[in-house]
C-alpha cells in the first residue's frame, strides 16, 4: 500500500456533504505515516491516538486527516484478509474511512477506537463480499496481496513456512472462520472483542477458532 493513492472520502466541515480528496496513502515520500504522527511525541501510541480521536470529534480537519493515515494501513490489511482481493480491499478502506467519519460522533469509548473502527470495517467487508456475490462474480478469495507487520500469536499458524501458504489455506475457510482467525490473530482482539465485532457469542468464537485451526492444519498435512 505504501507509495499508493487511494481516494479516501474525508468530510468538509464547512459543507453539508462529502467531498472527495486523494491522499497519499504512508507515502515516505509526502504523506505523514503513523510513526511520523507520534514523531517527537511524549505519550504512548495509545496516547496519541486518543488525544487525535478527541481532537477529530471536535472538527479539527488536521486531526481527522492524520487519524486516517494513522488507522488505514490496519484497516487495509484487515480487509486484504477477509476479502482476499487487493481491489475490494482498496474499496473497504476507503468506505471504512468514510463512515468512521460518518459515525465519529457516536464514538462513546466504551471499547478502543481501534476495535470500534475494527467493527465498522468488518461490516463493510461482509457488504461487499455480498455485493460481489450477488453480481455473481468469481470467487474472490484470493489472498494475493497481504503485508503482514506483527507476529501471528498461534503456534498453529506460525507453522507455515511461507505467507502465500498461508494465505491460500486461509481462502479456504468459511467467511466466519476467516473472520475469527484475523480479529484473534492477526488483530490481536481478545476473545470478547472477536464476539463483539462478529456479534457472535465468546462459545462461538472459541468453536469456530477451534474449527479452521483443525481445518489448517490438515490443509498442511496433505
Amino acid at each position: 500500500m505504501h507509495s499508493e493513492k487511494i481516494l479516501t472520502r474525508v468530510l468538509n466541515p464547512s459543507h453539508s456533504n462529502y467531498t472527495h480528496v486523494y491522499m497519499t496513502s504512508l507515502s515516505c515520500t509526502s504523506q505523514a505515516t503513523p510513526v511520523d504522527v507520534l514523531k517527537g511525541a511524549s505519550q504512548s501510541p495509545a496516547m496519541v491516538l486518543d488525544e487525535l480521536v478527541m481532537q477529530a470529534m471536535r472538527g479539527d480537519q488536521d486531526s481527522r486527516n492524520k487519524l486516517l493515515r494513522f488507522m488505514q494501513d490496519r484497516w487495509f490489511r484487515f480487509a486484504v484478509a477477509n476479502t482476499g482481493c487487493h481491489d475490494m480491499a482498496m474499496e473497504a478502506t476507503q468506505e471504512t474511512a468514510l463512515r468512521v467519519l460518518e459515525q465519529l460522533q457516536r464514538f462513546e469509548g466504551q471499547s478502543t477506537f481501534s476495535t470500534w473502527s475494527l467493527g465498522i470495517a468488518l461490516n463493510v467487508c461482509r457488504e461487499l463480499k455480498r455485493k460481489a456475490a450477488r453480481q455473481n462474480r468469481r470467487s474472490l478469495l484470493r489472498l494475493t496481496w497481504f503485508k503482514q507487520t506483527e507476529s501471528v500469536a498461534h503456534p498453529v499458524v506460525e507453522q507455515a513456512e511461507h505467507l502465500d501458504l498461508l494465505h491460500k489455506h486461509l481462502a479456504e475457510l468459511s467467511d466466519r472462520q476467516r473472520e475469527a482467525i484475523s480479529l484473534r490473530y492477526f488483530e490481536h482482539c481478545t476473545t470478547q472483542q472477536t464476539a463483539e465485532l462478529m456479534g457472535v457469542s465468546t462459545g462461538t468464537v472459541k468453536a469456530t477458532l477451534s474449527q479452521a485451526i483443525s481445518q489448517l492444519r490438515r490443509n498442511w498435512s496433505d
